[in-house]
């Protein structure tokens, strides 16, 4: 993780920002976890695939290639769903989820001493992988596609990107 200075692209020695995927993880998990349904949800299972996502979206492990990170990313949301509608989760709890992990973003960041119009940029810039994890994430929750190698194509459309 880079300590944030104020010279470098959103503080750091590139377009890394600031925070871990388990520090992210760990407030996200702090501001669900005294609501429905996740305090009933047993310790080993609270997290979900949440982690895998944040890391590929934080692109943690450095990698060059968009398209396989964000694939990556992809197929741990949608198995982020799967695995909350096999706890007996509400559609509705995904898309929450997903909503207070962007504030989990946010408070981390600005822990971490960044500004609000750089922690701003640095949203905008998420917010797109982020909204099209949330629709993998419900995707997996309604079991569709079927065919968990057409996920990539599937939403990649949307943003872009090949098929």
């Amino acid at each position: 993780m880079t300590e944030f200075h104020s010279s470098a692209p959103f503080g750091g020695s590139d377009n890394e920002l600031p925070i871990s995927a388990k520090e992210v993880v760990d407030r996200w998990w702090r501001m669900l976890s005294l609501e429905r349904p996740w305090r009933y949800m047993p310790l080993d299972d609270a997290h979900g695939t949440m982690r895998r996502v944040l890391s590929e979206l934080l692109d943690e492990g450095r990698d060059l290639d968009a398209d396989g990170r964000r694939g990556r990313m992809l197929c741990a949301a949608y198995d982020h769903g799967e695995f909350r509608r096999e706890q007996g989760c509400r559609q509705e709890s995904i898309t929450c989820e997903f909503g207070i992990l962007l504030d989990a973003l946010d408070t981390s960041l600005a822990k971490r001493g960044m500004s609000p119009s750089l922690i701003r940029d640095a949203l905008s810039v998420l917010d797109a992988d982020l909204e099209l994890a949330q629709q993998a994430a419900v995707a997996g929750w309604f079991g569709k596609p079927r065919n968990r190698s057409r996920i990539d194509s599937r939403f990649y459309g949307r943003r872009g990107g090949t098929e």
